[in-house]
């Protein structure tokens, strides 16, 4: 045998031992991934349909299964890389995934019936002062006071304040982590203001939910507590290390 036909044996042979090229170690990440789009193509399904809508719970279950799949499927994904610079890319993409299914999840939250859409007939037949709000921590201070002279029930507090300071949060993380130009605080600052004032006005001018500054206000605030947390050495290290962040 000679030594090219040798070589070129042991190249296939050690090919055929590495698990991460193993197509069942494969399947691994495509099966999740399926999963994932199959979840999404019903919730399309369901919000374009004439007739048919999710609750909040609903929206919810099946937001957490598309980003349930997509985390076990971007996690084997990574795993069946061999290089770091391959590890570093699908981590990126796992990354990326992430941050697009919870947009998308967002989006029928905000635009579909979701968290912020109040009640009665709703959009336009709701009066301007009712669904808008340009005066900074008026509806906080409302809530608060309503809450300290125990005229409303707690939980409804609970629900808009905490609610809105965490809803945007996942994006003040995943942004830094994919960009390096967005971990520059300033530009970190006018992206999430420009994200939410045009979320705000979209609700504003289509009549899908209230305009309230306060929102931006805790938006904003829970997207920089994000963008804190992850800027941390120790906790910036663990996601290099897990191929979430870029180095």
């Amino acid at each position: 045998m000679s030594r090219g036909i040798l070589l070129q044996y042991c190249n296939n042979r050690r090919c055929s031992m590495n698990p991460s090229r193993s197509p069942y170690r494969q399947l691994l990440w495509i099966l999740p991934l399926t999963v994932a789009g199959a979840v999404i193509a019903l919730l399309l399904y369901v919000i374009l349909t004439p007739g048919l809508s999710l609750d909040y719970e609903g929206t919810l279950l099946m937001g957490g299964a598309v980003l349930l799949a997509i985390l076990i499927a971007g996690t084997f994904f990574i795993r069946t890389r061999e290089t770091g610079l391959q590890k570093q890319r699908a981590g990126a993409l796992l990354m990326g995934g992430l941050l697009m299914g919870y947009a998308l999840v967002l989006l029928i939250f905000l635009f579909f019936g979701g968290v912020r859409r109040y009640g009665g007939n709703g959009g336009w037949a709701t009066p301007l002062a009712l669904r808008a709000n340009f005066i900074p921590f008026h509806t906080i201070g409302s809530y608060l006071s309503a809450w300290a002279n125990d005229t409303i029930n707690q939980n409804i507090v609970v629900e808009n304040l905490l609610g809105n300071l965490f809803l945007f949060a996942p994006v003040g993380a995943a942004l830094p982590c994919l960009f390096h130009r967005q971990r520059r605080f300033w530009i970190f600052l006018f992206t999430m203001l420009a994200i939410l004032l045009l979320v705000e006005g979209v609700q504003l001018f289509t009549g899908t939910g209230s305009c309230d500054v306060d929102d931006v206000i805790l938006n904003l605030a829970g997207a920089l507590l994000a963008y804190g947390m992850v800027a941390i050495p120790p906790v910036k290290r663990l996601l290099q290390k897990c191929y979430l962040a870029q180095p």
